[in-house]
């Protein structure tokens, strides 16, 4: 079957000056849907529609075909879509027989939801689709010239979360269309209809813009790492804080002051295989005790601790290893983490990092301090390096 994507990306078309544009999670806004179009295995191609310059060299730097598009005023989609399958039927010399349309501004989706509507239309021999929430878990009422009445149950007797009928919201993420019913009725609906249910959180848009902080907690606690590459060469640098990463951020404290941690032996035999890729480790901690030390000797890795500035520090460290800073990674869970965070390429931050770190972190790993930590992130890089 030949499905192909297409992306709307006109300058105006949201209400939201170049919101394609917009920086979310560390990429222009549109870049995720492109990527997340390209992961998907029934996708054929990925073709991004744009009056903007600067947005039609973005899409192209991430790997779409653009086609640019000359009207102004632009009202409804459904002329724009038809003129692209025109052209991509004619410049491809093939028909098309699946559109899937992306809409940028809703980002909370995987590679995967594409792949099961398709799978789904298809198996329904329905003629398009759209992604849904359905409302199971909500009583909906409606307003009627009588007064309120329940739209999909029976108030009068409540059953069990029972449900007399199932309603949906087209919550606007993807649609699925022949491009035959879209030249026919002028619609990207029509025909046999189905849809694909989601998840909640998969709802949430952009904009208004201040959802959109709700929106990049659930890409990065969810979404990131699934469409983040990494690979040891995007990577020169791998800087570590101590406790709360490599521990639990507990101490066992005896009877004479001594102090001990607990540490992971996967984290051990991560940091081992990440040297054997050539890339550099540090840690660099506030903490004084000559703990922190002695495991970085065990671990053959340098370390910096007791240490107030760790962006002071690690700048100077930068700048005499030659290292730039979007080469390197952070991970840290501490407040005190967030200042170097947020000056490198790659910030990172354990599961149970404070909330603050994980909003400076592009990564949010699933791992807990102390648990593993440093494995996961490696695992990152080698499955990164097998693509």
């Amino acid at each position: 079957m030949q499905v192909i994507c297409i992306i709307i990306a006109c300058s105006g078309l949201t209400g939201v000056a170049r919101i394609s544009m917009m920086d979310f999670c560390g990429k222009p806004l549109i870049a995720w849907s492109i990527i997340q179009a390209q992961q998907a295995k029934s996708v054929k191609g990925v073709y991004v529609v744009s009056d903007d310059d600067e947005i039609i060299k973005v899409a192209e730097e991430f790997g779409a075909i653009t086609i640019k598009n000359t009207e102004n005023n632009v009202i409804t989609l459904e002329p724009i879509i038809i003129k692209a399958i025109n052209y991509i039927e004619s410049k491809n010399k093939v028909k098309m027989d699946l559109v899937a349309l992306l809409q940028e501004h809703l980002p909370l989706r995987e590679p995967e939801d594409i792949d099961r509507a398709v799978q789904k239309l298809v198996a329904e021999n329905a003629d398009t689709l759209f992604s849904s929430l359905c409302l199971d878990n909500f009583f909906v009422w409606q307003e009627t010239k009588d007064g309120l009445d329940s739209l999909n149950y029976n108030h009068i007797r409540l059953l069990k979360r029972q449900h007399d009928n199932r309603l949906f919201v087209e919550n606007g993420s993807f649609y699925l269309f022949k491009p035959d019913i879209l030249r026919t009725t002028n619609s990207s609906l029509g025909g046999r209809i189905s849809t694909y249910e989601m998840d909640y959180w998969k709802s949430w848009k952009i904009y208004p813009l201040e959802k959109m902080g709700h929106c990049e907690w659930y890409f990065k606690n969810r979404l990131t790492k699934q469409f983040l590459k990494l690979t040891p060469s995007m990577i020169q640098l791998i800087v570590y804080d101590f406790d709360g990463v490599m521990t639990d951020n507990r101490a066992l404290v005896l009877q004479d002051g001594t102090e001990a941690v607990f540490v992971n032996r996967s984290d051990g035999w991560a940091i081992s295989m990440i040297r054997e890729m050539g890339i550099k480790q540090l840690i660099i901690s506030r903490e004084a005790n000559p703990i922190v030390k002695a495991r970085a000797e065990k671990l053959k890795i340098p370390c910096l601790h007791d240490v107030d500035d760790k962006l002071d520090v690690l700048k100077k460290y930068l700048a005499e290893n030659d290292i730039h800073k979007d080469n390197v990674a952070f991970i840290g869970n501490e407040l005190n983490d967030i200042a170097a965070m947020s000056y490198v390429g790659f910030p990172v931050a354990p599961a149970d990092a404070y909330p603050e770190v994980k909003n400076a972190a592009k990564i949010v790993l699933e791992t807990r301090g102390g648990y593993g930590v440093v494995r996961e992130f490696f695992d990152l890089i080698k499955r990164g390096s097998k693509k």
